[in-house]
């Protein structure tokens, strides 16, 4: 399923003129996860079947997809170092790359258009958070479900030297460009 999608993305990306490459574990592997356990109460772990987290990527395959002019495509699916394919979350894993990376800027295109200090309320957008006020949104539950895991994975990008990062909505037509190139943005970035 997830290479399905993979290789759907990878040809509509080559379909629009750009040179897409799916980087998964049927092609060329690129992400490398372990199991992930969660702790109870009790403390003892939780195994959630087969859901991992990333704890590697292979840069150098990364590196040269982009170096030759490539779109590189991911799935969120990794592999342990006996082959086994864990499932693992999508922002988690953007993080991990963003980190290995060294990247600058990490840009989660969602489909939410950020962080709002009321989701019912699309004024209460917020376009600049940084770090301790996150945390403060997260504990008092303003940040909840399904954003706690992208803004966790962006809080962990950026305790790793990730500059900036920003949640975008990617449904609106040129959001990527109104967030990077306008002076207020049309999402949230959160800084260090």
């Amino acid at each position: 399923m997830t290479q399905d999608i993979c290789a759907d993305l990878v040809r509509q990306i080559n379909h629009e003129g750009g040179e897409a490459v799916g980087l998964h574990y049927r092609s060329q592997n690129c992400l490398f996860a372990e199991k992930l356990l969660l702790p109870s109460t009790e403390g003892a772990p939780i195994d959630l079947g087969y859901v991992g987290e990333v704890v590697d990527i292979d840069r150098q395959l990364l590196l040269d997809a982009v170096n030759h002019g490539r779109i590189p495509v991911l799935p969120s699916v990794g592999v342990d170092r006996s082959g086994q394919r864990y499932n693992v979350n999508a922002d988690t894993a953007a993080a991990a790359v963003a980190r290995i990376l060294d990247a600058e800027k990490l840009i989660f295109l969602s489909d939410v258009s950020g962080i709002y200090l009321d989701r019912h309320e699309p004024e209460t957008l917020v376009s600049h958070l940084e770090v301790k006020r996150c945390r403060e949104l997260i504990a008092d539950g303003t940040i909840d479900s399904g954003m706690v895991p992208k803004v966790d994975a962006a809080l962990d990008a950026l305790s790793s030297g990730v500059r900036k990062v920003h949640i975008v909505d990617g449904r609106m037509p040129h959001s990527l460009l109104l967030e990077i190139f306008s002076d207020h943005g049309i999402g949230t970035e959160i800084v260090p």
